[in-house]
């Protein structure tokens, strides 16, 4: 459960995000009209998005956006999971889909068996409200052998049923073809991504009492992890997990992510920028909406007229990162949590941040803070 629920708090740091990068030329192998979104000796498969979308890659997941006026988005990735029915598997799903989103409604024709990249498949439809906003979803899960627990690609579009107030139309109207035309063109490339098969290279050198808990092309840095502590990268990101069940996930935002994040929640960005005490107030409404909102509490806040933060690792020129660090409780599914969020960035260069997420109970968290802060401080770019 710990590791699923930091999971989940890097997933909302991620999908919604909305970063919006340059699509790349045309790939030779790809139908017309389309572009290669993915890598496929790394991510396991090869997406192809239409042209005048464009692409993103974090955190294990392959993101195409049509643009910064449309909610329109489809994005690719592999999972695992112990359940060997699909019934059982969709049924667990469910269970979160509930909670996340009011109105959940499943399509009563669903689930459709189809065929994707020459695999069965089973395809999702359904909606969903969240934050006010109506979402249709299309969700197809292909199998890699013969049921789930062989691991199963998985292709989501999502878009607002709503009508769009900058453009008039319902992007969900305008885009869902896009789905179909997706998921048809979808190849399937090794049956394990490369990224899953070799990330963590355990045996390098580390600081002493410390293990290398992923490859340096993850993020562009080297993360370390007590050598008492499981590295755990099945859900795509960068984690380890402590014996007693506290976990780290390790997570990347660029500038232009967060400057679309602030943007989407209405928050808008001076021309100066923005400041990280912006963001995390951003943060907090988000997490506020993932735990129960009545035990939702911040229980420590950084001194923001400290401008430095903390002393973190050291890039490789010799320059310096900070860190502040933002500490909350909530209650998910009846069980109560501490989170401890590390905001890491580079001081005086580049524009892009680290979020490492630390989860625990509430009895098991400060036994291990001292060893996340150094986790901070030994990472290396």
């Amino acid at each position: 459960m710990m590791r699923k629920l930091r999971f989940c708090l890097c997933v909302l740091t991620l999908v919604l995000a909305c970063v919006l990068l340059a699509s790349c030329g045309s790939d030779d192998g790809a139908p017309k009209g389309f572009y290669l979104a993915s890598e496929p000796e790394t991510d396991g498969f090869y997406l192809y998005v239409p042209d005048e979308w464009s692409k993103q890659r974090a955190s294990g997941v392959v993101t195409a956006y049509l643009s910064d006026l449309s909610t329109a988005n489809i994005s690719a990735s592999y999972v695992t999971t112990d359940k060997t029915d699909m019934g059982a598997y969709w049924a667990a799903s469910e269970e979160e889909l509930r909670r996340d989103f009011t109105d959940y409604t499943l399509d009563e024709t669903c689930p459709e068996e189809t065929v994707v990249a020459d695999r069965p498949a089973y395809l999702y439809r359904y909606d969903g409200t969240y934050a006010g906003v109506k979402y249709g979803f299309h969700q197809y899960f292909i199998l890699v052998g013969d049921d789930p627990s062989a691991g199963m690609y998985v292709i989501t579009y999502t878009a607002s049923k709503d009508r769009n107030t900058r453009t008039g139309t319902i992007d969900y109207d305008k885009t869902v073809a896009n789905a179909a035309a997706i998921a048809k063109n979808f190849k399937i490339y090794s049956e394990q991504p490369g990224a899953r098969q070799d990330l963590a290279d355990t045996t390098a050198p580390a600081p002493d009492g410390m293990k290398k808990a992923n490859r340096f092309d993850r993020f562009g840095l080297d993360f370390y992890v007590p050598d008492t502590w499981r590295v755990d990268l099945s859900d795509g990101f960068i984690g380890a997990v402590a014996g007693d069940g506290a976990s780290v996930g390790l997570n990347k935002i660029s500038y232009e992510s967060a400057v679309k994040k602030l943007d989407h929640y209405g928050t808008g960005v001076s021309e100066s920028g923005f400041t990280q005490s912006d963001y995390w107030k951003l943060l907090q409404a988000e997490y506020r909406d993932y735990f129960d909102d009545e035990t939702f509490e911040v229980t420590a806040e950084p001194d923001w007229e400290d401008e430095e933060g903390k002393a973190g690792a050291v890039t490789p020129e010799g320059g310096e990162c900070s860190y502040r660090s933002f500490t909350f409780e909530g209650k998910r599914d009846g069980k109560t949590y501490r989170v401890t969020l590390y905001l890491l960035w580079e001081t005086g260069k580049g524009r892009n941040m680290y979020l490492l997420t630390y989860t625990a109970t509430p009895e098991t968290h400060d036994a291990h803070i001292g060893e996340v802060e150094r986790m901070l401080r030994e990472m290396r770019f």
